[in-house]
């Protein structure tokens, strides 16, 4: 479905929104309006804004790949394409964590490989979000393999795999594990409970890229279609869902991305405008410096000023804001298209002479 590919601009702002909700959780807990119990015990999720990250992600690269028809897929240029847009900036962070703070051979090791969310003692070690850098790579070498049952006659399998998956992964390890603190039944629960082990959050981009594979091949009832038509009912849903703390999270965010995809109103006018696609596309660079940025902001700059905790608070929001745009435009544009660019010289090389 065209309409699908033709609309995923209004799902980029919403990438800057779930940024800001990470860097909120981290940082801003104590400052207004993120302080009063309602907002920060409840709205204020940042480990389910990293799971709408992996729902969204599956969602937008099977709307792209996704076909109906049999066709070769260029696993490696996908995985050129993927590292060209995720490593530039995740290297970057790397340099600014490791002049913070200096890391063990081994600790670096498994950062710059992006195999540290593997090893539940070193997840989240040098630069605190970089574990889900780790789990998405994880992803892209597994889209090859799930891009095959991503076709109309398939699809069912995938259904399938995502409501089993989904429900054992997030919620059968605690039964087994936790209740009545009993011995555990399955020595893996205790693996698979880590909310930073792979295998574990794979249930979210499955369900992503299930979804947009049932939008992309029209298998969606119009009928179903027309009720998303009004996202702001759909974000009111998402909200009650994280307020009342209600289970099976991924099922208010795919309404939401059927919502916005669908709808054309001043909503979504916004978000698919210039200024919210920009802020959207720079929002990966304010989630993965956010954390370095804080711990070089408040020990080397913050000491230099006297003001109120609250406007030092903003005052790094702002500087955050402004180094992630400029970073966007200066260094992560520019260093994809020219990974890009080599990945694609490489692959013309290594093609046979058609001349002979």
């Amino acid at each position: 479905m065209e309409t699908a590919i033709n609309n995923l601009s209004k799902l980029t702002f919403t990438r800057f929104v779930a940024a800001m909700m990470v860097v909120a959780f981290h940082f801003g807990k104590s400052f207004y309006p993120f302080n009063g119990d309602n907002i920060s015990g409840r709205f204020l999720q940042g480990p389910i804004a990293v799971q709408y990250f992996f729902l969204l992600s599956g969602f937008v690269l099977s709307v792209v790949y996704a076909s109906e028809r049999r066709q070769a897929f260029n696993s490696g240029k996908f995985w050129v394409a993927r590292f060209a847009r995720i490593y530039p900036i995740y290297f970057l962070s790397l340099l600014f964590s490791y002049y913070l703070s200096p890391s063990e051979p081994l600790v670096v090791l498994l950062n710059l490989t992006l195999t540290q969310a593997w090893s539940a003692a070193h997840a989240v070690s040098m630069n605190n979000p970089g574990w889900s850098l780790s789990v998405e790579m994880f992803f892209y070498l597994m889209f090859p393999l799930i891009l095959m049952v991503l076709t109309r006659k398939r699809l069912p399998i995938a259904v399938a795999v995502c409501i089993v998956s989904y429900a054992f992964l997030e919620y059968g390890p605690y039964y087994l594990v936790y209740p009545g603190q009993k011995q555990q039944i399955l020595n893996v629960a205790a693996i698979i409970t880590d909310p930073y082990f792979p295998v574990r959050n794979l249930p979210y981009f499955m369900i992503g890229a299930t979804l947009g594979a049932l939008l992309k091949f029209g298998l969606i009832p119009r009928i179903m279609l027309a009720i998303f038509q009004h996202p702001a009912i759909y974000i009111a849903v998402l909200f009650a869902w994280l307020f009342y703390m209600l289970p099976f999270v991924a099922i208010p965010m795919c309404c939401l991305i059927l919502s916005l995809v669908q709808s054309d109103g001043p909503i979504t006018k916004f978000f698919s405008g210039r200024f919210g696609v920009f802020l959207g596309e720079a929002s990966y660079a304010v989630y993965i410096l956010h954390y370095p940025l804080y711990i070089w902001y408040f020990n080397f700059v913050q000491p230099l000023y006297e003001a109120p905790e609250v406007v030092k608070f903003y005052l790094y929001i702002a500087l955050l804001l402004v180094l992630s745009m400029v970073v966007f435009v200066a260094i992560e544009t520019p260093c994809r298209k020219a990974i890009r660019w080599l990945g694609a010289a490489g692959w013309r090389r290594s093609q046979p002479d058609k001349a002979f």
